[in-house]
């Protein structure tokens, strides 16, 4: 006796993804402020523009 053939079994197309849900951006831990070293700080010297 022959047995009926079962088609196979469908493979799924596409992987299931999970639900969607709205996208957080990642929140950012805040910098750190790092104070620059403060460098003695010399005074621009006006240098008047050469007139062409």
């Amino acid at each position: 006796m022959r047995r009926p053939r079962r088609p196979p079994p469908r493979r799924r197309l596409r992987p299931r993804r999970r639900p969607l849900r709205p996208r957080r951006p990642p929140r950012r831990r805040p910098r750190q402020h790092r104070p620059r070293r403060l460098l003695p700080r010399r005074p621009r010297q006006h240098r008047p523009r050469r007139l062409l």
